[in-house]
């Protein structure tokens, strides 16, 4: 079985201000004082280049199967096996514009290892309290867990 969680509001937001990075790079590229072939390829690559980060974070999910589950975020793809983690819970990220609600899965402690949790931040939400989606969704990915452990 494979399950798909996505936030589709999260991944509005990203696409459009790293939209809005890229063109403000090519715009910053096209004042350089350069010949205008130079000019055009430079703003071009780097529209080109930025589109990279743009689709990815288009795309963002977490995928669940049997086996573990994989995030699939703007700059990485992190499979985590279901024998790591330990519980999967409600975390509230609190920044001066917002609040953010994601599910973070918990892991075991392991002997060298730097990371003791795996935010999901694909799956995040921004309601105020925490309801509907970010609890609909944690809830299901730690059955999900307890099923396949």
């Amino acid at each position: 079985m494979r399950r798909t969680f996505r936030s589709p509001l999260f991944c509005v937001v990203a696409v459009v201000i790293l939209e809005m990075l890229v063109f403000m790079a090519a715009g910053g590229i096209a004042t350089l004082p350069l010949m205008e072939t130079a000019q055009a390829i430079a703003v071009l690559g780097s529209m080109a280049l930025g589109q990279i980060p743009v689709v990815r974070s288009a795309v963002q999910r977490v995928t669940v199967t049997s086996e573990g589950l994989t995030q699939h975020s703007m700059f990485m793809t992190r499979f985590t096996p279901w024998s790591e983690i330990s519980e999967i819970t409600l975390a509230e990220e609190v920044s001066p514009l917002l609040v953010t609600y994601l599910p973070v899965a918990k892991l075991h402690y392991r002997r060298f290892r730097w990371r003791t949790q795996v935010r999901l931040v694909a799956v995040c939400s921004y309601d105020r309290p925490p309801r509907g989606r970010a609890v609909r969704i944690t809830e299901e990915l730690e059955r999900l867990r307890r099923e396949y452990a």
